[in-house]
């Protein structure tokens, strides 16, 4: 049937997509092991970009899940809390972003967990 076909051609656009990762991933395994046509330099680079690039990461992840437990319809919350709480959503995204960076870092920011839930998932992270 039609729909089968379709169900097919999607597998066909997984699977060249597969292909490009695991052609992507050669060349980055490939720069840690040093071929000719690399430099040190190049390696530290790479390096760098993947250690900030897995860091940006984890703090999206972890400031995302900080906003969601601010939208919880709990007792009171951070984003109730917060002195600025009449503000759009980016601003709420980039301050749980800044929390989130804090919370890998030493410095401050002067959002805090105000419920049990947020206190945990402090603690936990």
């Amino acid at each position: 049937t039609l729909l089968r076909l379709f169900r097919n051609l999607r597998l066909v656009r997984l699977v060249k997509i597969a292909g490009r990762l695991s052609r992507l991933k050669e060349v980055f395994l490939g720069l840690d092991y040093g071929l000719e046509w690399t430099s040190v330099y190049l390696q530290t680079g790479m390096t760098v970009l993947r250690q900030i690039t897995v860091i940006s990461l984890l703090c999206h992840f972890s400031g995302c899940a900080w906003y969601a437990l601010g939208t919880l319809d709990m007792q009171t919350t951070w984003i109730q809390e917060y002195p600025q709480s009449n503000v759009d959503i980016a601003y709420l995204y980039v301050t749980s972003l800044h929390w989130s960076l804090t919370q890998f870092t030493p410095a401050s920011i002067d959002v805090a967990a105000t419920n049990v839930p947020e206190r945990i998932f402090s603690v936990v992270l």
